[in-house]
Formats: structure tokens, C-alpha cells, sequence
């Protein structure tokens, strides 16, 4: 049945619905890679095989690319990106990655989210009153747990419920943590909200794990993406298991630790974190040892933010304009175009 839904609309597009755009804007960010697995991957590329059977022109933008496992993957990557009008990347890693390959004309910028305005600080105000935060005392450090993020955790030596118990475990000892020792209370928030990938349900686990309730928030609202990136903003600092929960932070200022599971967190944040200090890869951790790696790095943090704050304030007119750059690019190839017609289409 699926292959007769793919085979359907491979026909329709052919018969000109794909063929009425200038451009095709591909932005699956971190998807071209078979590190996730081999499904993910080919999915991720059909589109783009859609675009080169009918002729299409189109720009892959702001990705992470690699790496690539099997030699079969290297083939039909090269093939794909070598038919790319553009290619933008958000960090050196993937260039490296698709020089591998013989390509060696992607541009760097960053990713666009860097760009993505908070929302108004009254909205932020009334979620923050309406899920009790007002009512606790003192800053917050927040917290964006993963509902995946356990599948690459801790090596090999664990099966898959192992790892998640094992993470709920470290990351709720690290919640106690912060609210005991350090006396600071904790914003849980959880940043992918779509039915499927929900972080919330990891997070309320984390939370029904940890001793000090009474200084844990669960935020338990579905909002918009501005809306929690403007409550991300109100923390006084982050740990992100999600990348662009952690974007959404340093882009407001927010003395951050980004926890790892691929190349795209060392590669997104060069310049903007430190690679020894503020990212930490979970997957090159045991359990224990995450937990005292996270320990001292939140302590080490908390005791400079004021200064890595203003760092960031400096750092991020400079990214905002690399990620700009993807729009950039993509209006001069629009308008480079001999055969421009009349619309954009991602």
C-alpha cells in the first residue's frame, strides 16, 4: 500500500505539480545521514529524487550531512547532493563530510532557528502565572529533556529499556542535584511537542523520579515554539537535550550545556559553546559518569553565567547574520533564474 501511495504521488508530481516552482527548499536539518538508520535516510531523499526526475531545481539548506556507513548511502548521496542548484551547511563536520564525497561547493552559514523571535514578554508572563512559576522564589535553571535521546546513550553495553531507565535515573539524580546541593530551583520544559515525538511524558517521569518536588516545575502546556524559546529566555541557565532547545537558549543569552548524540551539536555550536566544556556527548558516557561530568559542569557554569551571558550578547549578532544567509542565497538563485516563474515552494 505504501509503495502504491509513493508511486501515486511520484505520478502526480510528474504530471506538473512540482514542475510549477522556481525552487524546491529542502530543510530536514539533520536527516541526510544513516546514522539514524537506513529508512530515515532514504525517506529524507525522496523528495529530492522527486525534484531530479522532474527536472526541478533545488537548494538543500541548512543541514547537517554525514556521516555515511555503507557504501551504497555514499553513492546515493553524492548522486543527490551533486544535483543540488545550492547546498548550506551549518557547520565544517558535514563539509567535511561531503568533500568525502567529491562535493566541495556547499557554503557555511548557521541554522536558521538562531533567527526565530521569542514571543511577546506579556504571553510569557501569563504562561509562567499559569503554570505556578511566578510563585517560586529565586532563578531557574531549565532543563529540555528527550524522549530519543537514550537510543544513542551509554555505549553498547545496555538494551534499549535499559538505557531509558538509566537516563530517567541520571538525569532526575541531576535534578536533585541542582535543587540540594546548589539550592536552585528547576524548570522542566519540554520542547518537541508533536504526538509522536513528545518530550513531555519523558520529562514527567524524569520529574516523578526526583526527591525535591517542590522546587521542580514540569512546564505541562502545548505552546508554540516562540512561546518556549521566550520561557527558555527567562531562565538564568540551560541544559539541552534537544539542539534547538539549546539554540533557542544561547540565541537568548542563556548560559548553556548542550548534551550530544551526533556530530551536528559540536558542528552548530562551534564559536558559540565550548567543545570541552559546555557539550557533553552522552554517548561516549556511562551512566555514572554522565552524572558526574553533568555535575561539575553545571557547577563550573553557574558560577561564571554572568560573564558567559554577555559573551554570548557578543557572539550572537554575528551568527544571526550566518543564518540569514541561507535566505540570502536562496533570493539570488530565485532571481538568477532564466526560468523563474512565480513562486517558492519548501
Amino acid at each position: 500500500m505504501q509503495s502504491g501511495l509513493l508511486a501515486l504521488q511520484f505520478a502526480l508530481f510528474k504530471r506538473g505539480m512540482l514542475k510549477q516552482y522556481d525552487l524546491y527548499l529542502e530543510l530536514g536539518t539533520d536527516t541526510h545521514t544513516d546514522y539514524y538508520g537506513t529508512v530515515p535516510f532514504y525517506s529524507c531523499l525522496y523528495p529530492l529524487l522527486l525534484c531530479i526526475a522532474t527536472r526541478t531545481p533545488m537548494a538543500i539548506c541548512a543541514q547537517s550531512v554525514g556521516p555515511f556507513k555503507s557504501g551504497l548511502s555514499k553513492r546515493v548521496a553524492r548522486f543527490v547532493f551533486g544535483k543540488a542548484s545550492l547546498i548550506t551547511l551549518r557547520d565544517e563536520i558535514s563539509e567535511g563530510y561531503l568533500r568525502e564525497l567529491g562535493i566541495d561547493e556547499a557554503r557555511l552559514v548557521a541554522d536558521p532557528a538562531f533567527l526565530l523571535e521569542p514571543a511577546s514578554r506579556e504571553r510569557v508572563d501569563e504562561i509562567l502565572a499559569d503554570e505556578g512559576v511566578t510563585s517560586h522564589p529565586g532563578p531557574f535553571i531549565g532543563i529540555a529533556a528527550s524522549q530519543r535521546i537514550h537510543t544513542y546513550a551509554f555505549g553498547s553495553g545496555y538494551k534499549e529499556v535499559e538505557r531509558k531507565a538509566k537516563y530517567i535515573e541520571m538525569m532526575a539524580r541531576l535534578v536533585d542535584h541542582i535543587v540540594e546541593r546548589m539550592g536552585i530551583s528547576v524548570l522542566l520544559v519540554s520542547h518537541d511537542n508533536t504526538p509522536r515525538k513528545s518530550d513531555w511524558s519523558i520529562s514527567e517521569e524524569i520529574f516523578q523520579n526526583t526527591k525535591a518536588k517542590e522546587k521542580v516545575i514540569l512546564l505541562k502546556g502545548n505552546y508554540a515554539t516562540d512561546e518556549i524559546k521566550g520561557v527558555i529566555g527567562r531562565c538564568e541557565m540551560f541544559i539541552g537535550c534537544r539542539m534547538h532547545a539549546a539554540i533557542a537558549a544561547t540565541s537568548m543569552h542563556v548560559p548553556t550545556i548542550a548534551v550530544a548524540y551526533g556530530h551536528k551539536f559540536q558542528g552548530v555550536f562551534a564559536g558559540i559553546l565550548d567543545p570541552e566544556k559546555d557539550i557533553i556527548d552522552i554517548a561516549q558516557c556511562s551512566p555514572e559518569g554522565f552524572l558526574g561530568d553533568m555535575t561539575s559542569r553545571v557547577q563550573t557554569m553557574w558560577e561564571k553565567r554572568t560573564q558567559t551571558a554577555r559573551e554570548l550578547a557578543e557572539i550572537m549578532p554575528g551568527v544571526r547574520s550566518r543564518a540569514l544567509l541561507n535566505a540570502r542565497l536562496v533570493a539570488d538563485l530565485v532571481g538568477n533564474n532564466t526560468n523563474t516563474r512565480s513562486a517558492v515552494s519548501a
